[in-house]
């Protein structure tokens, strides 16, 4: 199929058109060597089969929409490219994309190969360089600072959108500004398939930073670790005490706190992006994820920080073991009478909400889990009341609360940690 605008195919062909007496300026040169090189730059970026538009094409290789179509123009008059049309709907107008004509492939596919030097085994990340820094420094230093180190550590990152604030409003830097859904948390450019074995790739990463805005946000990514992200607005600190109280203690040698909770780093490989079903507040972020990483700004305004640094260590066995048996789920009622429901979290957050609805539910659990622990009806009442004021919305009226805790003084025995055995 012909180039679709018209106007752009006729620039291009004038541009690389002689003059009759065989003369070119100096200025048509360099035109002619600009659109060549982005042409190149081009082809070498898109996949085979290409649905990307021409803006997000225009911001991956940080230049003009222009200028990308006229390097699609030039890459049509060479056949190395076919732009196909699709029906995009109910609208007038049709969605393009592009494929790669064969023979152009089969061409740079093998020169890629004569080009190919022989490289030494992908280095693993140096997770010691942490032991020779502590929390409180890294987080005073600057970005470009920041990345200095995990570039020697072998770390990758990649540029995130940032939020941006204006008026009691805050917007994503991206295109879709206050209806983003993840404002200051996506990839700024496509990262699937950069190789970060070369150091090429970090000099190419880091031009974002350097020249086109050095507000982005920094993601780590996580193909060669995982990071159980805890989310305080959904309860995530009830449920990592949970986890805790059934598999044991998990890392705390390298943690980042973040805008609703912290991050936990642990060199334990784990399927990408798995939530937690009956924890909730709880995700997995591994192979093939990124997380954002301290010094990045949150849209609340807040900043991600790092906790604790040192070499990460590996999550407990057994709840390994049972993430792998049920990669989307870990079932709470595995061992119902070692693990009962009154085994709650160990803190309380002011930042989780308890709704209608679950109010009388979870009040009861949280008072048995400390009846189990030896206390009497009053320090009981005090530690519901607190909860209900604080995390319940819309609070329960005092005579409720009063008989909850009644109820569960008087139906278990405390000091029952196993299990609550009722009274006779």
């Amino acid at each position: 199929m012909e180039f679709l605008n018209k106007n752009i195919e006729k620039t291009v062909k004038n541009t690389f058109e002689n003059n009759a007496n065989g003369k070119v300026s100096r200025a048509k040169l360099e035109k002619q060597k600009n659109i060549e090189d982005l042409s190149n730059r081009l082809f070498d970026f898109i996949p085979s089969v290409c649905w990307m538009s021409e803006s997000s094409l225009a911001r991956a290789l940080d230049v003009s929409e222009r200028q990308i179509k006229y390097a699609k123009a030039y890459l049509c008059m060479n056949d190395r490219i076919t732009i196909n049309l699709e029906p995009n709907g109910n609208r007038a107008n049709f969605k393009h994309y592009i494929i790669k004509n064969r023979a152009a492939q089969e061409v740079q596919e093998s020169t890629a190969q004569e080009n190919v030097i022989p490289s030494e085994p992908k280095p693993g990340i140096r997770w010691e360089i942490f032991n020779e820094l502590s929390a409180k420094d890294l987080n005073r230093m600057s970005i470009e600072q920041q990345l200095d180190i995990y570039q020697e550590m072998n770390l990758p990152f990649i540029p995130l959108c940032f939020p941006k604030f204006k008026k009691g409003l805050v917007y994503c830097s991206c295109r879709w500004g206050r209806n983003c859904a993840a404002i200051g948390k996506h990839p700024a450019i496509p990262f699937k398939d950069l190789d970060f074995s070369k150091k090429s790739t970090y000099k190419k990463i880091r031009y974002h930073w350097a020249e086109r805005d050095n507000r982005f946000n920094i993601g780590l990514l996580t193909n060669d670790f995982a990071v159980i992200d805890v989310d305080f607005r959904h309860g995530g600190q009830y449920s990592l005490g949970f986890l805790e109280e059934i598999y044991g203690e998990f890392p705390k040698s390298l943690r980042g706190k973040t805008g609703n909770g912290f991050h936990i780093y642990t060199t334990s490989l784990m399927a990408s992006h798995i939530k937690l079903l009956d924890y909730s507040g709880i995700d997995v972020r591994s192979k093939g994820g990124y997380v954002v990483a301290p010094v990045s700004q949150h849209h609340s305004g807040r900043y991600y920080e790092w906790q604790s640094l040192s070499v990460p260590e590996p999550l407990p066995d057994a709840f390994l073991n049972d993430v792998q048996k049920k990669p989307a789920k870990v079932s709470v009622k595995a061992n119902k009478n070692k693990e009962a429901d009154h085994k709650l979290l160990n803190a309380f957050g002011s930042d989780y909400i308890i709704p209608d609805g679950e109010r009388n539910a979870t009040l009861f659990r949280i008072a048995s889990r400390e009846r189990g622990r030896g206390k009497e009806h009053d320090e009981i009442l005090n530690i519901i009341k607190m909860i209900n004021a604080v995390n319940c919305q819309p609070p329960l009226s005092n005579d409720e609360v009063f008989h909850i805790a009644k109820n569960v003084s008087s139906r278990y025995v405390p000091n029952a940690m196993n299990g609550l055995p009722m009274k006779p």
